[in-house]
């Protein structure tokens, strides 16, 4: 038995915490996944890893055809590819299941079904039709892409992070990018990657093949939960999350204390050569019942000393006429 299962028929509203949150009871969980379409849409099952086969055996016994808000699960452990034992397909996306056929037309697939021979031709046939692959997207069917790894694709990200970034200004401390987001993405599926973290503003760029987004929280912590979803999947592409690198003026900010330091210091010598020339000393912050005998003493070593002027202001003898 494999330490992984697979968890059909969640909740649309589902969020990965929620998923280890139900199933950590059963034992120490190693990984959770979630599936989504191309478009960010949830397809209502996921993936949930064990760390020992025990704690996988007991999540199957405990928690399968168990209710999950107002769903009924189906858990089942996960099978590779090839395996006799494998479930058939069920999902409406998956090229095996009677669904997708339904939804596609049954016809249009059995070819695929045919020797290996016959079948390679066709699918690099396929992967060449644009309007073949532009009628798969618009039926939410997710079509592999061809990726050229060339110096047109750095460019295009740079052109896509600068017209991100025209116009965004001022203090970007709780503001955070993320990269490799589907082109078709809107802003309503990032909250609901995200949730329950709040955003509080959203600016979306996008090209042909991928988009980026600048996305704004409320508070600290929002950001720090945010960046530990840095390389997780949204609707099968792999998002980059990082923080925005804004420049600081740090010399001009040395300057200007450097400034205010010396102005205070020119300030408190020009005090205290008025200080000298008068022969007199200010002292504030005195007890309430200090008196001028007191003074006096303290100050009856001191060889300069001459005079004492004495003045006490009472504030608080108003007070303790008056009622509380």
């Amino acid at each position: 038995m494999t330490t992984r299962l697979i968890v059909k028929n969640l909740p649309s509203t589902c969020t990965e915490q929620q998923l280890r949150k139900f199933f950590e009871k059963y034992g120490q969980i190693s990984d959770a996944s979630l599936k989504y379409t191309k478009e960010g849409k949830f397809r209502g099952f996921a993936f949930v890893g064990f760390l020992d086969e025990s704690s996988a055996a007991n999540a199957i016994s405990k928690s399968n055809q168990t209710f999950f808000n107002s769903k009924r699960l189906t858990v089942e452990e996960c099978r590779p590819f090839g395996d006799a034992n494998k479930p058939r397909a069920w999902s409406k996306y998956a090229k095996d299941s009677s669904a997708f056929k339904r939804a596609h037309g049954q016809e249009g697939f059995d070819e695929s079904e045919k020797s290996d021979a016959s079948s390679e031709p066709l699918a690099k046939k396929r992967k060449n039709d644009e309007k073949l692959d532009q009628f798969l997207e618009a039926k939410g069917f997710a079509v592999e892409k061809e990726v050229k790894l060339s110096k047109d694709k750095s460019e295009e990200a740079k052109k896509l992070m600068a017209e991100l970034m025209e116009g965004i200004e001022g203090d970007t401390s709780l503001s955070l990018i993320f990269s490799g987001l589907p082109s078709s993405a809107k802003g309503k599926n990032v909250k609901e990657w995200l949730n329950p973290i709040r955003v509080k503003a959203m600016k979306i760029a996008r090209n042909e093949d991928v988009a980026a987004a600048f996305v704004t929280f409320n508070r600290p912590p929002d950001v720090r939960r945010a960046l530990q979803k840095d390389g997780q999947f949204l609707g099968g592409f792999k998002i980059g999350i990082e923080k925005t690198e804004t420049p600081e003026p740090e010399q001009e900010i040395h300057e200007e204390h450097g400034e205010e330091m010396e102005s205070r210091e020119k300030e408190e010598e020009t005090v205290r050569e008025k200080i000298l020339e008068t022969g007199r000393l200010f002292i504030r912050n005195l007890p309430y019942a200090t008196k001028e005998d007191d003074l006096q003493f303290l100050f009856k070593n001191m060889e300069k000393y001459r005079k004492c002027k004495w003045l006490l202001i009472r504030r608080l003898e108003a007070a303790k006429d008056s009622p509380l």
